[in-house]
């Protein structure tokens, strides 16, 4: 990831401030912002990679969150596991641990240090640590700096405990390079342990909680708070008694030695077949402590009302669930202090509570249900499996090996089981026969709404997304989700197998460097079509853009599939590479592979995680933070006429075809109209000429939540001349019907106030809409 040099900064804006309105003070000024702005998206970015590096689960629970909660604990997550690897480094001497204790704690505290030098520590290696620690260590300076432009209530709410835990593994781990090894002397040693490692992060995420969870009262908070603690360490003590044999293998021992005194055995012959009996005993005393602590962390959970704190509840219920399943599989024994294998639950039940987490959130009933069926899990495949279920445990001691890039994928399937009544079973015949489908980029805002429709069809999904934040979105479908890289080709083979048709909706759309726009929207492209070929997929269906049809005609004509890309004016990398794709895509016709393609416009609609632009300044008009419009018109397709253009030329398009596809073209004033009917809130008065969101001041104006402010891609500007969209060919050939922006625009908003990122408006409460 490409690094920024930001020192300085903060004096360059200042300085910027101090000239005034010159034309050079002006300057300096926007391209120190310009540059801050830049770190800060890579410093992000980088936070987003790491945390699935170090822990998958539990990034997926984090990811799932509401985008500023989300951003926070991704940040007090990173930090306490640069903490935790510096706590296991081994080897390393104790005055180098001790070193880089002070020195991470001067940065916590903001009491100086360098963020360079203490990344070039990690360099170092003689320092023993994981290469994704080693990772995250060396870049630790972007996880400082996204720390420090969180606001200062969550960092207040997160430095103290990030600050007592270092304190905290700081001590244990003097004891450990004092004494040789781990130990633990007995039980309240072992809570204070936990408490360091894993209570801190409970009254951390309380601390968070309590801000993000709208309404949450007095009574509610204090609740919560006192069993804070009790959350993280029933979390710890399960990791602590499910990780047994393996920590005596690399040195450490957690059972407290009173308790394996009490039951006659000796730390040094714990994993032996004479001591077996005894041990179990052991074990079993330290899990009805554990127990305890889970019982209080399943009232932690309820703690946070149902509708409002659905999010956290969520949050709370996956590793709570998993855990408590986890320790039943210790107290069966089976693998228990066997060296070589570990207790561990299911898959298909990790899979259930990731798909039902979310939606049991919200219902005491069916939480508790979810809580009930962890505890009654039955156990996992024998030993010598398929593989490994990492635990979403507040600490876990070591984090998962990466995959590697090629020809690896993760697979989650969603949906519980059921026994199928006769008709479920015939439906299921019947998709047999059709084939499965495969949808890429499942993730984005198309792909989200492409999956539920085909879904609701009753065609068997398989879904590929980029990563853990992919994942969850989807969580709750009935569909198979595989994580892998549209650039893979081996892990492309594999995914298309056993398809029969084929949508890629996967592209870089507005993030990303050039080469990364040609490598995921051409190559990527490529490799998927190839595949496709390889594996006799009947239909490919590929999403372009408007972006890719555009030549400015003097005379305004309705831009259609003849129009070509201006070969005369300058492009995106979206729309140049969009272009490129559809050169691969009939280069795959004349190899035989039958591909249609649908080029819609910027879409507008629900399921926009991200968001997009438009998604984006809906929710800033709805939190009173658009500030102006520029003036000017917007050619939008709403979400279900892209998707049903789509599933119209799977079932009907032409071979080697191209179809525009498009709602209709939407002042600036008619839009914000809609925002303020969806919403109830007053819509801004201020109009800004559309030639002054122009470049090169289209930046600084995004930055001021001006709408139009910024183009989406695949969007004329606001300031060309308004041109519509020729749609008849699909309309002829698809059975394509235009519906309505402005019911796609109730949708839209509808679905953030579900994910509580606007406040409640009629668009919220159900008002209908037409959508013709």
């Amino acid at each position: 990831m490409a690094r920024h040099d930001v020192s300085g900064l903060r004096d360059a804006g200042a300085a910027g401030l101090r000239i005034g309105l010159s034309e050079d003070g002006s300057g300096a000024m926007a391209a120190a912002m310009e540059a801050l702005a830049a770190q800060r998206v890579d410093d992000r970015d980088f936070c987003v990679r790491m945390l699935p590096r170090v822990s998958r689960t539990f990034a997926l629970s984090i990811l799932s969150l509401p985008e500023a909660l989300s951003d926070s604990l991704c940040a007090a997550y990173l930090l306490c596991r640069v903490v935790d690897s510096i706590e296991d480094a081994n080897p390393i001497t104790p005055e180098t641990r001790a070193s880089l204790f002070d020195a991470f704690d001067a940065l916590m505290r903001g009491e100086g240090g360098s963020l360079p030098e203490f990344e070039a520590r990690f360099a170092d290696t003689s320092i023993g640590m994981a290469e994704a620690d080693r990772a995250l260590c060396k870049g630790a300076g972007a996880v400082f700096r996204v720390f420090r432009a969180l606001p200062a209530a969550d960092q207040e709410a997160i430095r103290p405990w990030v600050l007592e835990m270092s304190r905290g593994m700081r001590d244990y781990a003097s004891r450990a390079d004092a004494e040789g090894m781990t130990r633990i002397v007995d039980v309240p040693d072992l809570e204070r342990y936990c408490y360091f490692v894993a209570g801190t992060v409970g009254e951390l995420l309380t601390s968070l909680f309590e801000r993000a969870v709208p309404g949450a009262s007095e009574e509610v908070v204090a609740a919560a708070r006192s069993r804070a603690t009790r959350f993280g360490l029933g979390l710890q003590m399960v990791n602590v008694l499910k990780d047994v044999a393996e920590d005596l293998d690399r040195g450490a021992c957690f059972l407290p030695e009173d308790v394996l005194a009490r039951h006659g055995v000796r730390r040094d012959a714990l994993l032996s077949p004479e001591a077996r009996e005894g041990g179990l005993a052991a074990v079993s005393e330290v899990c009805a402590i554990a127990r305890g602590h889970l019982d209080a962390a399943v009232e932690y959970t309820f703690c946070w009302p149902g509708r409002e704190g659905a999010e956290v509840r969520a949050f709370c219920a996956v590793p709570l669930a998993l855990a408590i399943a986890t320790l039943r599989e210790v107290e069966r024994g089976e693998d228990t202090l066997v060296r070589g294998r570990e207790p561990k639950i299911d898959k298909r039940l990790v899979a259930e509570v990731l798909a039902g987490a979310r939606r049991a959130a919200e219902s005491d009933a069916a939480l508790t249900a979810l809580f009930a069926r962890a505890a009654e899990a039955r156990p996992s495949a024998p030993a010598g499996g398929s593989g490994r279920v990492t635990m979403p445990l507040l600490r876990a001691r070591r984090p998962p090996v990466p995959p590697e890039r090629r020809a690896s994928m993760t697979v989650i399937r969603g949906g519980a089981d059921a026994k199928k009544s006769s008709g479920d079973a015939s439906r299921s015949e019947a998709r047999a026969r059709e084939g499965r489908v495969l949808v890429t980029g499942g993730a984005g805002h198309l792909g989200q709404n492409l999956v539920r429709r085909l879904v609701a069809e009753g065609k068997e999904v398989r879904v590929l997304v980029r990563g853990a934040r992919g994942a969850a979105t989807l969580a709750g479908l009935p569909v198979e989700v595989v994580t892998c890289d549209v650039r893979d080709a081996d892990a492309l083979g594999a995914a298309t197998r056993g398809i029969a048709e084929v949508y890629h909706a996967a592209a870089l759309v507005a993030e990303g460097d050039e080469r990364s726009f040609f490598e995921t929207n051409v190559l990527g492209t490529r490799a998927l079509l190839g595949a496709c070929r390889e594996a006799g997929v009947r239909r490919v269906v590929v999403t372009s853009s408007l972006d890719a049809v555009r030549y400015e005609d003097s005379r305004g004509a309705p831009i259609d599939e003849a129009t070509p890309l201006d070969p005369f004016s300058a492009h995106s990398p979206h729309a140049r590479t969009k272009a490129l794709a559809e050169h691969e895509c009939l280069k795959a016709v004349a190899d035989g592979l039958d591909v249609v393609v649908v080029a819609p416009t910027t879409l507008v609609g629900p399921f926009d995680d991200r968001p997009s632009l438009i998604g984006r300044a809906l929710v800033d008009h709805a939190n009173g933070r658009l500030r102006a419009f520029a003036r000017g018109a917007l050619l939008l397709t709403a979400t279900r006429d892209a998707v049903e253009a789509h599933v119209g030329a799977m079932r009907s398009g032409r071979k080697g075809q191209k179809y525009v596809v498009a709602t209709e073209l939407v002042s600036m004033d008619d839009l914000l109209s809609f925002f303020e009917e969806a919403s109830a809130r007053r819509r801004p008065s201020f109009a800004v000429p559309a030639r002054i969101v122009e470049a090169p001041f289209a930046r600084r104006f995004a930055a001021a939540r001006v709408l139009g402010g910024e183009r989406p891609p695949g969007a004329p500007s606001p300031a060309s001349s308004p041109r519509r969209a020729d749609t008849s060919k699909a309309e002829r050939e698809l059975g394509f019907v235009p519906t309505c922006v402005r019911s796609a625009i109730y949708d839209a908003y509808a679905d953030f106030f579900r994910r509580a990122l606007v406040p409640e408006g009629p668009a919220s409460r159900g008002a209908h809409v037409p959508r013709t």
